[in-house]
């Protein structure tokens, strides 16, 4: 199950079979936190642990990580234009080098 909250912070609360209960986790940020029989009642003290994190950090000035979904299109995006205006040609080109060199194996 995944929600987010009021700070966009992906929240996340699954079934481990390790475990055998479920365990609630920030993706990206805090990891596995809480854990419980109940998913709801996981799902409700993970959301107070961030809440508690966000105070925290708040206090403290400093910024909090970003794990939503959006920052992953942007950065999609970004990759996709750098490619398209041969921003990224120097991988390629370093590789090829590298290449000639005998210093990459083929996979």
């Amino acid at each position: 199950m995944l929600g987010i909250n009021k700070s966009n912070q992906k929240k996340t609360v699954e079934w481990s079979k390790e475990d055998k209960c479920y365990v609630g986790s920030i993706p990206g940020w805090i990891g596995k936190c809480c854990h419980g029989d109940d998913k709801k009642k996981v799902y409700n003290e993970l959301c107070q642990i961030v809440e508690e994190w966000i105070g925290i950090y708040t206090k403290d000035g400093l910024t909090l990580p970003s794990t939503t979904e959006k920052d992953w299109e942007i950065w999609d995006n970004e990759i996709r234009v750098d490619s398209e205006t041969g921003r990224l040609n120097f991988l390629i080109n370093e590789a090829l080098q590298k290449q000639k060199r005998g210093l990459l194996r083929n996979l």
